[in-house]
């Protein structure tokens, strides 16, 4: 998480970072990494829910009306580069919605048990990741919309706008933005920083 806020610290577009912690983790949080790194632009510390949209939702109810572009960022991907932050957010600011993404390089099927059913255009798939940066309003109505229906589970804020028929641009990282999920990501994420610390 440190490693995380530290790039959008960095980012020359991002005015106050909004941090979201599971209640149960927030004094941990709040000594070993805001305490212990003084972060100059976290603003506050907001409640997790049940799941990420209603702590995404939480984090947005508690920003200021006067607010203009929310930069939405998985703590768990801490190789974000802040010049890719800043590209996220300018181009939200010109066309609404934009989130980072990447091409798939392998062939993509669609199984069903363990039987192909289809094999799915390459071209046309894409990998999305965060951050996702929103006009502010848009964003908060799109949460507001959702908020009760089946899609309360949802994994990607992006999905929420599209539902709304917003088109959303894509952004492609200039570096690595691994998502922490497993030991192996944890290795290679940490050789990463390493390499960046030393360089």
């Amino acid at each position: 998480m440190a490693w995380t806020i530290a790039a959008f610290e960095k980012a020359e577009l991002v005015e106050q970072i909004v941090v979201v912690v599971a209640e149960e983790f927030q004094l941990f949080v709040t000594k070993e990494v805001f305490d212990k790194y003084k972060f100059m632009k976290v603003s506050k510390v907001v409640t997790g829910g049940e799941n990420r949209q209603i702590s995404v939702f939480n984090a947005l109810k508690s920003l200021p009306g006067s607010t203009k572009i929310v930069a939405i960022h998985d703590g768990v991907r801490p190789l974000i580069l802040p010049e890719d932050i800043n590209r996220v957010v300018a181009t939200a600011v010109k066309h609404k919605a934009a989130i980072m993404a990447v091409p798939v390089k392998e062939t993509v099927k669609q199984v069903e048990g363990d039987v192909i059913v289809k094999t799915l255009e390459r071209d046309k798939i894409w990998l999305a990741q965060t951050p996702q940066a929103f006009e502010y309003k848009l964003i908060q109505q799109a949460h507001d919309k959702f908020s009760g229906d089946d899609s309360n589970a949802v994994t990607d804020d992006s999905l929420l706008v599209e539902k709304m028929g917003i088109p959303v641009k894509v952004i492609v990282p200039s570096g690595p933005n691994t998502k922490v999920t497993t030991p192996e990501d944890m290795n290679y994420v940490e050789t990463i920083l390493r390499m960046r610390s030393n360089g």
